[in-house]
This record gives structure tokens, sequence and C-alpha cells, in this order.
């Protein structure tokens, strides 16, 4: 509500009668407005998407058990596998952003794959 709020009223007249500087900074009224609105929207955001995914995504299903049951051994061992996929792709070139893409889905998915195995080793699943 507070974000639905701040959106009709505040960022019209944060933005009203200026260019970018003014509301950008430069000690205008528009940028005390448009940081009032800035910060208001945000947390109206962040507040109104909590009962949106406790109404509509209140489940977790086969996939989501297995992420959850290995979630801590992820949180333990990825480090090394994350600096050893990183290691292994530093030759390749291509963009900067790509390769963080490429070595996030390979190190999160080789994370939960080491963490799977490790977890079959007997009393293993105890302590991990």
């Amino acid at each position: 509500m507070a974000a639905m709020v701040a959106m009709v009223l505040l960022f019209p007249v944060a933005f009203f009668g200026g260019l970018p500087d003014k509301f950008l900074g430069n000690g205008q009224w528009q940028s005390a407005v448009y940081a009032l609105w800035d910060s208001i929207f945000a947390v109206g955001l962040c507040l109104a998407v909590i009962p949106f995914f406790r109404r509509f995504f209140n489940g977790q299903g086969h996939f989501g058990r297995f992420l959850a049951r290995h979630s801590y051994a992820v949180y333990i061992l990825h480090s090394p596998i994350i600096v050893l996929v990183a290691w292994t792709v530093q030759g390749i070139a291509v963009e900067h952003l790509a390769k963080f893409a490429l070595v996030s889905a390979i190190g999160v998915s080789l994370s939960f794959l080491v963490a799977y195995g490790l977890r079959k080793v007997p009393f293993a699943a105890r302590i991990l």
C-alpha cells in the first residue's frame, strides 16, 4: 500500500517541472522528494512481496526438498568449488558477465552434485 501511495503521489511530484539534474542531486527540492519516494517505494515493495509469495508460492516440491536437504552441505563446500571453476575458465575469452553466468551455473550445479555425493557417505548426512 505504501509503495502504491508513494508511486501515485511522490513520483509525479519528484519529476514535476525539472530536468534530471534537479532530481538527481544539486540540493533541489525535487531531489529530496525523489529520495523520499525511492525509500518508501523500496520498503513498501519489499513488504508487499512477503504476503504475495506466502499466498502463491507456499509449497515445496520434490526439487525444492532436494535443494533444502543439501543446502547446508553446499554452504560449506561451495567456496573451493566456485574458485576451482573460476580458475578453470580463466583462459576463456568471453565477456565478464557471460563468464560470471557460466561460473555461476556450473559452480552451483557442481556444488549440489558434490553435496549429494558426500551425503551418501555413511554418517556424513548427520554432519552435513
